[in-house]
């Protein structure tokens, strides 16, 4: 539990990162462009993994949490198995947010598959002409 409590500050660097490179790296940008900006996001959150667990040990976040959970006698499980979904909640909604506090919409996020047709029968913003490539980015 200590882990995914600490997440919450470890994850802030990801979401920074996304913030400040998505629109540089990733919307509407070539294949290379966008494996790259995953990679790098990948990179950013395994360290930020690995600094989490070195802080976690290093100032006994779990000899806070402990005593607290065991005076909650029988309802600790539950706290213990509602604390992880909760947070990776708040970090999806950080990232959606940083994601918007970009400007990215379906008209402006440059990728097509944000364009393409709905299963639903309506066009999307795709032009007659208008083609892909395999990252969904839009083909001039």
């Amino acid at each position: 539990m200590s882990l995914y409590v600490c997440a919450l500050l470890t994850f802030l660097p990801t979401a920074g990162f996304a913030i400040a490179k998505q629109k540089d790296w990733y919307d509407g940008k070539s294949c290379p462009s966008k494996i790259f900006f995953l990679l790098a996001m990948i990179l950013v959150t395994a360290i930020c993994f690995v600094l989490r667990l070195l802080f976690v040990k290093e100032l006994d976040v779990n000899g806070f949490f402990l005593p607290k959970l065991d005076s909650l006698g029988g309802a600790k499980v539950y706290v213990a198995a509602c604390v992880p979904p909760m947070v990776d909640l708040i970090q999806s909604m950080i990232l959606v947010a940083s994601s918007k506090l970009r400007g990215a919409t379906a008209d402006n996020a440059g990728d097509a598959y944000m364009r393409l047709p709905s299963p639903h029968g309506d066009k999307g913003n795709m032009g007659e002409g208008d083609k892909v490539d395999a990252c969904g980015a839009m083909m001039a």
